[in-house]
């Protein structure tokens, strides 16, 4: 079924990631043992809100990938250099809003590996490209190591999570410089400007989910703080299924734009895409569900830990598998039908969500309930509308 379906070239790509996150598993396996559940939602809570600093990006990184491709000749330069003062007035602003006390230094080097991530995609250096977040996480890693020896009770820092952002990004930086220079010196603002206008709306969907995972975890935060260390577990967990699943829609992106032009060539792969991902969805139940229940039982033996598991583990695969064949929509230009439902279910989770919290006898998993069967409800919603686009769109492309 693989047959064909990924380039050879981009095998080599996928191992490495999967290994990436593998290590990026560990750190979910071993990090709560280390340092203690409470504390590990709390670090997990810092960096989904760093992570929610991309939004601001307004697309830019994706407008830079979008006119490098179309042949519009983005100035790298005016990218790096007006992106980096964006970078920076982010971070500052958001710095304000969450922590005025504390400068978060991390969130600028966040955006700035987003910058550069992008680059070495254009570039094909896929393997470099994902390479921020394992190092960070090995960072991570050792910090709760060396911490939960030295000082156990002041694990929690926002500082430390500060500089292991920055050492992460020196790393990525570093390798940067032995493969890239800038070719054009000229910097021009209205050239970047031109990374917002093809960028921001391709990027809304990706802003949309970070924003939609973050409410989850927000009212868990306020209102469940008890049982935030075990979602945050259960949720990094299941996500595995999502990244291995995301691995191979990063490359049959390319593969799907590669054969715009075929309209007979693309739906038969298409074809082929449906199969792969209802593959990855059984076979994902079949291999984790059991893990979940034997880790449950003999590791993190907490209350919720199970349930909440099994939920993020059906709406995260589910979510994995259309992130496979959702690009089409992209490429066809529709993607506003996919943003506009997304951001009507994340309104929706914030109304139910609020309104549940204010009820005598709510409980911790009925925030879940409703957050993954709205997160699986979009996914069906992104499968139906790529089938709609390749019978509609395509069989009519002449």
């Amino acid at each position: 079924m693989f047959k064909n379906l990924i380039p050879k070239k981009y095998i080599w790509f996928i191992i490495v990631r999967f290994i990436s996150f593998f290590v990026i598993g560990m750190t979910t396996f071993f990090g709560p043992k280390i340092i203690g559940l409470e504390e590990y939602g709390k670090i997990e809570y810092e960096l989904q809100m760093i992570g929610l600093s991309t939004i601001f990006l307004l697309g830019i990184h994706s407008g830079y990938g979008y006119q490098y491709y179309s042949k519009l000749k983005p100035s790298l330069s005016s990218f790096l250099s007006f992106g980096g003062i964006q970078a920076l007035l982010i971070s500052i602003f958001l710095s304000i809003i969450m922590h005025q006390d504390i400068y978060s230094y991390g969130i600028l080097f966040f955006l700035l590996s987003v910058l550069l991530e992008q680059i070495y995609k254009i570039n094909n250096h896929f393997n470099i490209a994902i390479l921020f977040k394992p190092i960070a996480s090995v960072l991570l890693f050792a910090y709760y190591y060396i911490i939960s020896i030295i000082e156990p009770e002041n694990i929690y820092s926002r500082q430390a999570i500060n500089a292991i952002y920055f050492i992460a990004f020196i790393v990525f930086a570093i390798i940067y410089l032995k493969h890239h220079v800038l070719h054009d010196k000229k910097i021009n603002f209205s050239n970047f400007l031109k990374n917002v206008k093809y960028g921001f709306e391709p990027n809304l969907t990706t802003s949309l989910i970070i924003l939609f995972f973050f409410v989850d975890r927000y009212f868990i935060n306020k209102y469940f703080e008890d049982n935030l260390g075990v979602y945050s577990i259960a949720y990094n967990f299941s996500y595995l299924t999502f990244l291995f699943a995301s691995s191979i829609g990063y490359v049959t992106t390319v593969k799907i734009g590669e054969k715009l032009q075929d309209p007979n060539a693309l739906k038969l792969y298409m074809g082929k895409l449906y199969k792969i991902g209802f593959t990855l969805l059984i076979g994902s139940f079949i291999v984790m569900i059991p893990l979940i229940i034997f880790v449950s039982k003999y590791w993190f033996t907490e209350d919720n830990f199970t349930t909440t598991a099994i939920l993020n583990l059906i709406s995260k695969t589910l979510f994995g598998a259309s992130s496979i064949f959702a690009p089409i929509i992209f490429y066809k230009k529709m993607e506003r039908y996919q943003w506009v439902f997304l951001l009507l279910l994340t309104i929706l989770l914030i109304i139910i969500n609020s309104s549940l919290v204010n009820l005598v006898d709510v409980n911790f998993l009925q925030i879940q309930y409703t957050s993954n069967i709205l997160l699986s409800i979009y996914s069906i919603y992104v499968y139906f509308l790529s089938l709609r686009i390749i019978k509609k769109k395509i069989i009519n492309t002449k």
